[in-house]
C-alpha cells in the first residue's frame, strides 16, 4: 500500500547521507504531497533540488534551471538558470542545452556569448529542429566572434528539416497505429 509519509521518511534519512537520487525522489514525494501549496514547501524542494543538482543530478540540474528560469517556488534568477541547465547540458540534456543556449545568445542570465551558444545549440541539435534552425541562423548573419559560413547554415537548416520530417513521420504512425484499433 502506498504510504507517501513513510516513504518521505525514508527518503529523507537517505538524503540526509547525501543520496542524491533520495534527495531527488524526496523532492518528488514532497512536491507531490504537497502540491506546492507553500513557501516552506517550495523552500524544501529547492533546497534537496539544489543538494542533489550540485552533486551531479542532471534531473535536478534540468529542473533547478527551468525553475530559476519561470520563478515558479523560488524567485526568478537568470544567471542560476543558466547555470543549472549548462551543468544538465554538459552532461548529455538536449533540452537544457537548447534552452542555456539561448540564454547564452540572448544574454539572459549571462553576457551575450554567441560562441558558447554555438557550442550549447550543437549539444541540442541531434534532437531539437530548433537547434539547427538556430546554427543555421547564426551561421547565415554571423555573429560576435563567429563569421558567416553559409555552407555550415545550408547543413544546418537541412538537419532542421530532416528532424522536422523525421518527427512528422514518427507522429503519423503514432497516430496511424492508435487509429487502427478502431
Amino acid at each position: 500500500k502506498q504510504d507517501l509519509i513513510r516513504a518521505e521518511h525514508w527518503l529523507r534519512k537517505a538524503a540526509l547521507k547525501n543520496d542524491v537520487e533520495a534527495q531527488l525522489k524526496l523532492a518528488g514525494v514532497i512536491s507531490f504531497r504537497t502540491q506546492e501549496n507553500t513557501e516552506k514547501a517550495s523552500n524544501e524542494i529547492n533546497y534537496w533540488l539544489i543538494k542533489a543538482a550540485d552533486q551531479g543530478s542532471i534531473m535536478a540540474q534540468a529542473k533547478m534551471g527551468a525553475r530559476y528560469g519561470s520563478g515558479k517556488g523560488i524567485k526568478q534568477n537568470l544567471a542560476l538558470s543558466f547555470k543549472y541547465r549548462e551543468m544538465a547540458a554538459l552532461q548529455g540534456d538536449e533540452k537544457a542545452a537548447l534552452k542555456a543556449g539561448r540564454q547564452a545568445f540572448l544574454g539572459e542570465g549571462i553576457a551575450p556569448d554567441p560562441a558558447r551558444a554555438v557550442i550549447l545549440y550543437k549539444r541540442a541539435a541531434t534532437s531539437y529542429p530548433e537547434a539547427c534552425r538556430r546554427l543555421s541562423q547564426i551561421y547565415k548573419n554571423g555573429a560576435k566572434g563567429i563569421a558567416p559560413d553559409p555552407a555550415a547554415a545550408k547543413m544546418w537548416k537541412k538537419k532542421a528539416a530532416a528532424l522536422e520530417k523525421a518527427y512528422k513521420e514518427d507522429n503519423s504512425s503514432i497516430l496511424d497505429s492508435l487509429g487502427a484499433g478502431n
